[in-house]
């Protein structure tokens, strides 16, 4: 760094601060005569609020949707992403067959309303909400959307290609531990455990249940 340099950057600064100053003692000391000359009053306040609510509350809902989705997959996983009272038992042609991402939102918008849904390994959730504000001689309104992308710490779509696996497996009459994919079975019930991303809400894995006795697939006579 050359020597005009290294005085113009303290002078610089210092300069800055001298306007800073100055600029405070004015807004503070005359206030009342610039609220006079620029017309800085309640109808501008309460603009600047009402779009700092606005503000506040894309903050609140990012953060809310963050939570909800932690909440959704602990409770999406509870029953192995089946109803409550498929038992964690997954059985084809019944209830207990899921659209897995499709109860993923339901379960979603139990905790948070909105329009939302899911692109691949993401939620996207939208919002439109509105702002006004009355007073003596005025009233105005803001209208403001949110939109926030956020990761679901679950996969959904490889928890669904395993589904079609296995009942593919199943009409073809092919029952071996290859094709299904598992690694416990026990009295003819196969266990199946996916990892998931773990979280403060849960950290225990996903499991559901087959019942190779009875999986409601129509085999193949072939």
């Amino acid at each position: 760094m050359n020597k005009k340099a290294l005085i113009f950057l303290p002078v610089f600064s210092i300069l800055i601060f001298i306007f800073l100053v100055y600029l405070f003692f004015t807004f503070n000391v005359y206030g009342e005569k610039i609220e006079r000359e620029i017309g800085f009053g309640d109808l501008q306040l309460d603009l600047f609020n009402t779009f700092f609510e606005g503000e506040k509350d894309s903050f609140y809902y990012e953060k809310k949707v963050e939570f909800s989705i932690l909440k959704t997959t602990s409770s999406f996983n509870q029953y192995g992403g089946l109803k409550p009272d498929c038992n964690n038992l997954l059985e084809f042609n019944t209830g207990c067959e899921p659209d897995y991402e499709k109860y993923y939102l339901e379960l979603f918008k139990e905790k948070l309303d909105g329009g939302s849904k899911i692109e691949g390994d993401f939620l996207i959730f939208t919002l439109d909400k509105e702002y006004s504000k009355k007073g003596d001689n005025y009233t105005f309104t803001y209208k403001k959307e949110f939109t926030f992308k956020k990761e679901i710490n679950i996969n959904l779509t490889k928890l669904s290609q395993l589904k079609t696996k296995i009942k593919t497996c199943l009409q073809d009459n092919d029952k071996s531990k290859d094709c299904l994919e598992y690694i416990e079975i026990e009295d003819n019930i196969i266990i199946y455990k996916i990892e998931i991303e773990p979280n403060f809400y849960d950290n225990s894995p996903l499991e559901f249940k087959l019942d190779l006795d009875d999986t409601g697939v129509i085999t193949s006579i072939l």
